[in-house]
């Protein structure tokens, strides 16, 4: 949720700041170009790799 739709909820006005309607955690740094692409490189268990169709960890 913003800040704005917190701030409506518990019944405050909202404020006009444009960065109070934005989704982001405010206490981490701002990502860099390299870490926008929302591609998780991390290959384990949890997460199997996917290739041509069949799940590489799945036991045959």
């Amino acid at each position: 949720m913003t800040s704005n739709e917190i701030r409506q909820i518990i019944g405050m006005k909202p404020v006009d700041d444009t960065s109070a309607d934005e989704l982001r955690n405010k206490n981490l740094s701002a990502p860099s170009a390299s870490e926008s692409s929302g591609v998780s490189e991390i290959d384990d268990e949890e997460n199997p790799v996917v290739e041509g169709g069949k799940i590489q960890n799945e036991a045959i």
